[in-house]
């Protein structure tokens, strides 16, 4: 079995590739794809993993959706890996939470939010974004 997964970025595509692959064990060969690259032709695979209703969305009207694939539209959270770390961070601390698009960096803090993990003062934060202000020294 293939699984394309298709993400905005390359770093997010491979970031869901390494993290899926702890699941599929070896069952499925897991190739990754990203749109802001330039996907000039659907992925073809048996199953398409997609990182987020944006990047569906932007395959759709590209014409670049698979049609005989199944797609998955899958809902992200917060890296395990750093989890750790956002929870040991001090309440009221001003953090600033940066994704490759302005719609992830809000849905990962909604995430957070969602898990209890509201003590800190998240600023979602994209390159696209202004520079955040000062008091978020964090990232």
């Amino acid at each position: 079995m293939t699984v394309a997964v298709v993400a905005g970025s390359e770093s997010t595509a491979r970031v869901l590739v390494r993290q899926l692959a702890e699941y599929v064990e070896g069952r499925a060969e897991l190739v990754p794809y990203w749109v802001d690259e330039g996907l000039t032709e659907p992925p073809e695979a048996d199953l398409v993993v997609l990182s987020s209703d944006l990047v569906r969305k932007e395959l759709a009207a590209s014409g670049l959706l698979p049609r005989r694939s199944e797609h998955l539209v899958v809902r992200r959270i917060v890296d395990c890996e750093a989890l750790e770390r956002v929870v040991a961070l001090p309440p009221g601390l001003p953090v600033l939470f940066v994704n490759d698009r302005p719609e992830t960096a809000r849905d990962c803090v909604d995430s957070l939010r969602d898990l209890g993990l509201d003590g800190v003062k998240w600023l979602p934060w994209n390159p696209l974004d202004p520079p955040p202000p000062p008091e978020y020294r964090i990232a």
